[in-house]
């Protein structure tokens, strides 16, 4: 995969954990239990973490210690 595809995958992902965020931040303040956003959310955000690590990189840069940081807490 190319870095340009590469790009716009890992945005594209982003901006749906993003969205499904939200809609569980809207449920949490209603009081109401929305799993299956809550499911997107967690997976998405995974997926966005992971895909982090494909890009280029000569050492561990602050972005990806959030990576590994943020795949902890979603895989615990």
């Amino acid at each position: 995969m190319n870095i340009i595809t590469l790009t716009l995958v890992h945005t594209i992902i982003s901006i749906v954990a993003i969205s499904a965020g939200l809609v569980v931040v809207g449920g949490l303040i209603a009081g109401v239990r929305i799993d299956g956003w809550s499911g997107i959310f967690l997976v998405t955000t995974a997926l966005t973490s992971i895909t982090g690590f494909f890009f280029p990189f000569s050492k561990l840069s602050p972005s990806q210690w959030i990576g590994i940081i943020s795949l902890v807490i979603c895989l615990s």
